[in-house]
């Protein structure tokens, strides 16, 4: 049997025996070698591995909705992306490097960036995305710490604090 060309069904029951993840990178290891998906050792490996785990965490949350142990109404399984419309790619914090001009990618490069706003905080991970306009826009998950208002007042939809 040929684990890279599984169908959508077989990966469905495939994905069902291993969820952690260890055999999906395995998996990964294989379709590198394959002639078709050659270009994946191209590109860098995290992006690769995160979107298997988000598969496989999509895979376990329909399973668990499907046995019940998951609250609310029940879920499809993971539907695959399409390639004509949004792309992107996640970055964990190992992947990426942040200056002040520009973003440094793993086996992409630097890219210039036009910041919208400075960051709150060291980033913990970035998302590239494509839209179908062929542009480019990075998304940066930062950890920030809530603050709590004492005397709420709202100013042109705008809740901020009196004092």
């Amino acid at each position: 049997m040929n684990l890279v060309k599984l169908s959508q069904r077989k990966m469905i029951k495939f994905f069902a025996i291993e969820l952690e993840g260890t055999l999906t990178v395995f998996l990964l290891t294989l379709a590198k070698k394959t002639d078709e998906k050659r270009w994946l050792a191209d590109v860098s490996s995290i992006p690769l591995q995160q979107s298997l785990r988000d598969l496989s965490q999509g895979f376990k949350n329909f399973f668990d909705s499907c046995k019940g142990k998951r609250k609310g109404a029940k879920i499809k399984p993971p539907r695959f992306k399409k390639r004509k419309s949004k792309q992107s790619a996640k970055f964990t914090n190992n992947g990426f490097k942040i200056n002040q001009h520009n973003v440094d990618l793993a086996k992409i490069g630097k890219l210039k960036i036009v910041w919208s706003r400075k960051l709150p905080s060291k980033s913990s991970s970035v998302i590239v995305i494509k839209d179908s306009a062929d542009r480019y826009f990075l998304s940066f998950v930062c950890e920030v710490t809530s603050q709590i208002l004492l005397n709420p007042t709202v100013n042109d939809g705008v809740l901020s604090n009196s004092d």
